[in-house]
């Protein structure tokens, strides 16, 4: 009875989503993989399970011909707990793994090794949306539209769908509204991994409507940049600290070429670089705008984009 009891009470991990391919990982080395997509795990709060939260859910291998190398452990955030580190060395064709956090009951998860993934061409990255909630407002597809109050809070959850061929560096997923002042309303959200086809990240928006009634957008961008703005800003990591307000800002972009990024699920843009930096396969202009001491140049880039039109009525 008290065994049986003390099971009911109990709370359990779940996973939130689950890796369904692997993906070789060769910066580490022979027969090391990644999971895509990466897992994520629900964990109760104290709220819901009436016990203390978990701070952090960590993963061991049930079998020994399998070894974690990177990405053992989680920190948990909003009830979530992201593995997007983690990273497998095994020669077996199944890997067994277990995910714990005191005070839970573990969640065991087995996939096959040589489940290897369809890893995307050369061709183009994209974005697209594959739904989103906004309170009662639920939207999809490239022709998403919500309505909203001025000055109301906009929140909700979105849905992004989205093939990267990037294969060795740092992803972001990040927003930026049209509206307002966009370096301090811009959010890098979430780093992603890469490669990947067609993959589906769900990450949450709460931002400060406008306050005039007109048309305005929610744009959502992925981009090989390090965090901090300088995808939104469209400047890239070598100039060492982003530059906003050059005409080039994602926030900037006309309503023209936004629809026509639902779409394709990508843009041409222009990036700011160091001028002396190669990049002969892209057209390029000199710019008389220095960043440190240092010479700038804007070449053409493509980037993947998509945005969520917003009615202030």
């Amino acid at each position: 009875m008290g065994a049986s009891w003390y099971v009911s009470r109990t709370p359990t991990l779940a996973l939130r989503q689950s890796a369904v391919m692997t993906m070789p990982a060769a910066l580490y080395g022979k027969d090391v993989f990644r999971l895509i997509p990466s897992m994520v795990l629900a964990v109760p709060s104290e709220r819901d399970a009436g016990v203390p939260a978990a701070r952090g859910v960590r993963v061991r291998s049930l079998r020994p011909n399998a070894t974690i190398i990177a990405g053992d452990s989680a920190v948990v955030e909003n009830g979530t707990a992201v593995f997007g580190n983690l990273r497998i060395r095994s020669t077996d064709s199944i890997v067994a793994l277990r995910f714990e956090a005191e005070g839970y009951r573990p969640i065991d998860f087995e996939i096959g090794s040589n489940n290897v993934a369809d890893v995307p061409g050369r061709g183009r990255s994209r974005a697209r949306l594959a739904e989103a909630q906004f309170g009662a407002q639920r939207v999809r597809g490239p022709n998403a539209s919500i309505t909203v109050e001025p000055g109301a809070m906009i929140s909700g959850v979105v849905q992004v769908q989205y093939t990267a061929n990037w294969s060795a560096a740092s992803v972001w997923l990040s927003m930026t509204p049209t509206w307002g002042n966009a370096q301090e309303l811009g959010r890098d959200l979430t780093p992603v991994p890469t490669p990947v086809k067609q993959d589906i990240v769900d990450v949450s928006v709460a931002v400060p409507g406008p306050t005039t009634p007109g048309r305005y957008w929610l744009l959502f961008m992925i981009d090989a940049e390090v965090s901090g703005g300088f995808a939104l800003s469209r400047t890239n990591w070598t100039l060492q600290e982003p530059v906003w307000g050059d005409g080039n800002d994602i926030a900037s972009l006309p309503d023209w070429t936004i629809r026509r990024a639902n779409v394709e699920g990508a843009i041409t843009s222009r990036l700011a670089l160091p001028a002396q930096w190669p990049r002969p396969e892209r057209f390029c202009n000199a710019s008389s705008r220095t960043v440190r001491g240092v010479g700038m140049k804007y070449c053409e880039a493509d980037v993947p984009l998509f945005g969520i039109e917003v009615v202030v009525r």
